[in-house]
């Protein structure tokens, strides 16, 4: 694959184009860190703020839930409101929500900030690729977009390295003081170094309420239903969201069909190499996403590893991303994306198989880092081509569009993989031990039931590299992508008056 600049586009701005990487970058070490490092800190945000079991798991459901559900409506305000304004103020808000946290004292308004986090977060999230793509030209677009995955990994890396450190030293405000220095110097740059440009939609959009609303029900149905499945997939506790998550999605695909100006064209998704594209993420997501939750728990529960022992192993998986993103971005310029695409997914699943077999065997430490690793390299390869392909052709009133739907096909496929994972990890053992067995509390099995939870673990992982194989078929078949110039009318935005 080799992509071109269209002949209408003026001579780009590579200066400026790594200016806005630099943006996006910041932007992306603040949301994905503080994500990252707050379950370290939870234990101790639940003893000061004296918060209740369910309060407990709204302080990180509020924000899951909210970003999850925000991110196709933002994404889409950007192309009507402008990704600057959308960019600086979500990252403005992350910032306020942040520093407000430090001074709660009770959980109520804790959960409510969290709330706000996610509005801002989703606002940073959906507009970071479209901010690259508008600024790259089109044959440096895949590099911006390697090296904006890297800097997102070293964050999902480190995260729970600082998280630890900062609570274990400071208690569980330092983690959100850090973000709050971080956040405010993102919000000043991202308004300095933003070029001030007029919405791109210009009167081609128009507001879609039903479509809006019915995919917060229906992605709001999916982020509740994973996090109420350790009542078990028969409660009503599980099944009410995920009848509504169903409901909620059907009905917003045959709205999207009818509206004029929809919230999500399926235009988008019905050409064969993009809709291939999101078909690939889904499912590569729904695969391997659950490998770091399932590696933690293998090595606490069975091995007996510390907490930060544990960390250290999963953060291979975002190394191997680290160090392949840059390169995957130069390689993604220059060979054929369905190619590169499948070779990346297939390598994720290669280490996939890999943590398998260690699993069967028992091993811990290492070998489990290094299969982590594979799959992070693999992981790294596919989804800076992937996410590059998407936008191929995609006309700049749309890009908030395509990059919310992809983020939110990311988020929600990985939290199911999580939820498909745990009940898969659990189906052996007594209703009864499957609370304990996800809490790690293995000590008081008998040797049956822990043999059983044993064998679980590679089970689990094998059956979850089945669908990633699948992921890899789909990828193979996309076809041939096409030249920018084949697909698109390209229009640049104007400078705001």
């Amino acid at each position: 694959m080799a992509l071109t600049t269209p002949p209408d586009t003026p001579p780009a701005d590579l200066r400026y184009a790594w200016r806005v990487l630099s943006v996006t970058g910041l932007g992306m070490w603040v949301t994905f860190s503080s994500v990252s490092m707050v379950p370290l800190a939870l234990p101790h945000m639940v003893g000061d703020l004296r918060a209740g079991p369910g309060q407990a798991d709204w302080f990180v459901l509020a924000y899951q839930l909210v970003t999850a559900v925000s991110m196709l409506p933002l994404g889409r305000l950007s192309d009507v409101l402008g990704r600057r304004t959308m960019y600086v103020g979500g990252l403005g808000l992350v910032t306020a929500a942040t520093l407000a946290i430090c001074f709660c004292t009770a959980p109520e308004p804790v959960i409510a900030l969290r709330a706000v986090q996610g509005i801002g977060a989703a606002a940073v999230i959906t507009n970071t690729t479209a901010l690259l793509v508008d600024a790259f030209p089109a044959d440096h677009v895949s590099r911006g977009i390697g090296w904006n995955i890297t800097i997102m990994s070293s964050a999902v890396a480190l995260g729970p390295l600082l998280g630890g450190l900062l609570t274990e030293a400071f208690g569980w405000r330092a983690v959100f003081a850090l973000t709050v220095p971080l956040a405010l110097a993102g919000t000043l740059w991202s308004a300095a170094a933003l070029r001030r440009t007029r919405p791109v939609t210009l009167g081609r959009a128009g507001a879609d309420v039903a479509g809006t609303l019915l995919s917060v029900v229906g992605i709001g149905g999916i982020v509740l239903a994973v996090n109420r499945v350790d009542d078990g997939v028969g409660s009503p506790s599980f099944l009410l969201p995920a009848v509504v998550a169903v409901l909620g999605i059907t009905a917003f695909v045959l709205v999207e069909r009818r509206v004029a100006h929809p919230i999500l064209d399926l235009r988008l998704v019905l050409v064969r190499f993009r809709g291939a594209a999101y078909a690939t993420t889904a499912l590569l997501n729904l695969g391997l996403s659950a490998g770091p939750l399932l590696v933690s728990l293998y090595l606490q529960s069975l091995h007996g590893l510390t907490a930060l022992s544990a960390g250290l192993c999963i953060t291979a998986q975002a190394c191997g991303n680290i160090l392949v993103g840059p390169t995957a971005g130069r390689w993604a310029g220059h060979m054929e994306a369905r190619v590169l695409a499948t070779a990346g997914a297939l390598i994720a699943v290669v280490g996939a198989v890999l943590l398998a077999t260690v699993f069967a065997l028992g091993g811990s430490g290492l070998v489990v880092a290094g299969a982590l690793f594979v799959m992070g390299l693999g992981n790294g390869i596919f989804q800076t081509t992937n996410a590059s392909v998407i936008n191929i052709g995609v006309r700049p009133w749309e890009r908030g569009m395509a990059n919310g739907f992809r983020v939110m096909i990311d988020n929600s496929a990985a939290l199911l993989g999580s939820a498909v994972a745990l009940v898969l990890l659990t189906a052996g053992l007594p209703e009864a031990l499957r609370a304990e067995a996800l809490a790690g509390h293995v000590a008081g099995f008998d040797p049956v039931h822990l043999d059983a939870f044993a064998d679980a673990f590679p089970l689990t992982i094998g059956v979850l590299a089945v669908l990633s194989l699948i992921a890899v078929c789909v990828s193979a078949l996309r076809g041939r992508t096409p030249q920018e110039t084949e697909l698109a009318e390209s229009t640049v935005g104007t400078e705001e008056s």
